[in-house]
């Protein structure tokens, strides 16, 4: 049934190359949507994820970093240092503004942060993050974009800043992030004596749920909450944007490998009725039948995962090059998940032929003409 299956589709090789190419196009399709949705939930969190905190302090009932306005008051910094466990506390600001270098609109994540105490960028190419009030560190995919130099400047907010240092891993495709002081930010935002964050590291790990609590209990006006609890916020945040359309698209992919082979194996199953019918005139059963329309939907499909898989990872090497802001990550759980939807394909577009394999009358083999 497999010799007689393959022999179908490779008897007119346009056609199954039509058919699997369609199938390559939409696993390409469905690996790299998926794969940027993966990018941006990591880039959403990427900020929180690369700090060494394990706690982190807001305003009482925020319970995002991004996309929210907190304040906290910087004498809450002292009572926290004194809370046993407690081995850092590092005040933050962080807050979206839209920029407008040469005239193109940025939207842009400002992060102000204390060199001495850490909470800039984690990684950099060029210069290093010790700055000062009137210097700024831009992300590299940002520099890039709009031709930044060393010792450029750029104005935020108002204020003329100095380019130092160029950080990478730093950015989205939604938003470009600039890191300067913490006073400087607390200057161009009017907001003296607060931070919008306290990042906290404690000493002992296994003890985290004991310093929460107590910091919980002697800071009831503020709200605390595991680092990797806030980051999961954000990306429900943002993850409540995009992903209805992604998953529309996905799904609109997969229904389009299904119409292609499903139109490809009707289209041989109506061809060779005369074939089936003599088939069925000498005894051979109906699910053997079956099996070999859904042999062909499945060699199809597997073709079309093999190609689809290959052209996703060279999808990426280009939008990598040519649009490094976006990042897209394929996970073997990715592949194993489209492996599935291939098979998926190969069933409901053999139900159509199936029908039509069921319908014919084996008479037909007998009759002139036909």
């Amino acid at each position: 049934m497999v010799d007689i299956a393959g022999r179908n589709l490779l008897e007119e090789k346009l056609r199954f190359i039509i058919s699997s190419g369609g199938v390559a196009l939409a696993i390409m399709l469905i690996l790299i949507l998926n794969g940027f949705f993966a990018g941006m939930n990591r880039q959403v969190s990427a900020y929180l994820d690369n700090t060494t905190a394990d706690l982190v302090v807001s305003q009482k009932k925020v319970k995002n970093f991004l996309g929210t306005n907190s304040r906290v008051p910087l004498s809450a910094i002292s009572k926290l240092e004194s809370i046993k466990g407690v081995e850092k506390v590092v005040p933050l600001f962080s807050t979206y503004a839209v920029l407008a270098p040469e005239g193109r609109r940025e939207f842009s994540l400002i992060i102000g942060f204390d060199p001495l105490k850490g909470g800039g960028p984690w990684r950099l190419t060029a210069g290093t993050s010790d700055i000062n009030d009137d210097q700024v560190i831009v992300d590299k995919v940002i520099a890039d974009r709009h031709g930044f130099k060393l010792g450029e400047k750029i104005n935020i907010l108002g204020k003329d800043f100095t380019i130092t240092a160029l950080s990478t891993g730093t950015s989205s495709w939604m938003t470009g992030t600039f890191f300067i002081t913490f006073d400087a930010a607390s200057r161009l935002l009017s907001a003296k004596d607060t931070a919008a964050f306290l990042l906290v590291t404690i000493k002992d790990k296994a003890k985290i749920n004991d310093v929460k609590q107590e910091i919980s209990g002697d800071l009831e006006d503020l709200t605390v909450t595991e680092k990797h609890e806030r980051s999961a916020n954000d990306v429900a945040l943002y993850a409540s944007v995009f992903n209805g359309p992604l998953r529309l698209m996905v799904i609109i992919a997969f229904l389009i490998g299904v119409m292609l082979v499903g139109a490809t194996i009707y289209t041989a199953t109506i061809e060779r009725a005369r074939e089936y019918g003599v088939l069925k005139a000498i005894g051979i059963k109906n699910h053997s039948l079956y099996l070999v329309v859904f042999e062909q939907a499945l060699l199809a499909s597997l073709a079309g995962f093999v190609s689809g898989v290959g052209l996703s990872y060279v999808a990426i090497f280009i939008i990598n090059n040519l649009l490094p802001q976006f990042l897209i990550l394929i996970e073997p759980v990715y592949v194993a998940e489209v492996f599935v939807v291939s098979l998926l394909i190969s069933i409901l577009a053999s139900y159509i032929p199936v029908r039509t394999i069921a319908a014919i009358d084996p008479a037909i083999a007998f009759r002139r003409g036909a």
